[in-house]
This record gives structure tokens, sequence and C-alpha cells, in this order.
């Protein structure tokens, strides 16, 4: 099986919101991620994030991308988000 067949597998298995959401742009930034190229992933996690903000995958595709980059801080901010936000709400990716 090839990386992007992996990647969309893992885009289906780590979506249990059952969220509508782009497949084919999920599996392309686990794919940046498993080649550990995270800034590439976070550009893709925040363009979907500003399609659809309250998209709990993929910020937290976003929030391991970030972890791996080392960015705790940020990785942490997106943690609290969603926790004060009870899952439920609007954010804003820059």
């Amino acid at each position: 099986m090839t990386a992007v067949g992996v990647g969309v597998l893992q885009a289906k298995w780590f979506n249990p919101s059952g969220r509508k959401m782009s497949t084919s742009e999920s599996a392309e930034g686990l794919k940046a991620m498993q080649e550990m190229r995270y800034d590439d992933a976070i550009v893709i996690f925040d363009r979907l994030l500003r399609q659809d903000p309250s998209n709990h995958s993929v910020l937290r595709y976003r929030r391991m991308a970030l972890y791996d980059m080392g960015e705790l801080e940020e990785a942490i901010e997106d943690l609290r988000w969603v926790r004060c936000s009870g899952g439920v709400g609007a954010m804003t990716v820059d």
C-alpha cells in the first residue's frame, strides 16, 4: 500500500465525529506528517480549519503536528480551545 493509501485510511479512521471533511486534503496533511513535513501539514490543516473551524478532527491533526514540531505551547492552546468550547464553537485561524 502506498503512503497516500495509508493516509486515506488514517484520515477515515481519525474522524470519529462523522463530520464531512475533505478526505484527500486530510490525507495530504497526514502524509506530510508521516514524511515529517510538519510545516506543510500545518498549512493544510489551517486551510481545512478555515473551511470548517469547528472540525475537531482536523484540529487534532494540527495539534499533533505542532507537538511533533516541538511547538508545545501552540499545541496546548489548541487543546485548551477544544476543552473550553465544550467541543463546540468557532475558531479563527490566521
